[in-house]
């Protein structure tokens, strides 16, 4: 009897423990999830907005050749405009 009782027990404490291991791995897939969309708005503000939005600015005209790429009258790419592009 106590075979059998010892038995059910095991059964049971594994089946509790396998339950346990499945809730905690979808809990902490939720909790991934819920970071990840606080996460997108946050890095879209900050790479739109302020500082950074105006070097992206620079970069894509100088990328295009819309700006910065005008030479000097000596030729030569204007210093401003080479320290805009470095500084960017």
């Amino acid at each position: 009897m106590a075979d059998w009782l010892s038995a059910f027990v095991a059964v049971v404490s594994a089946a509790i423990a396998a339950y346990t291991a499945y809730w905690a791995r979808r809990s902490a897939r939720g909790a991934f999830a819920h970071t990840a969309y606080e996460l997108a708005p946050t890095l879209h503000t900050d790479l739109t907005t302020g500082a950074t939005a105006q070097a992206r600015d620079v970069l894509e005209h100088f990328r295009s050749g819309t700006r910065y790429r005008e030479p000097g009258p000596d030729g030569l790419a204007s210093a401003a405009g080479t320290q805009e592009v470095l500084e960017a």
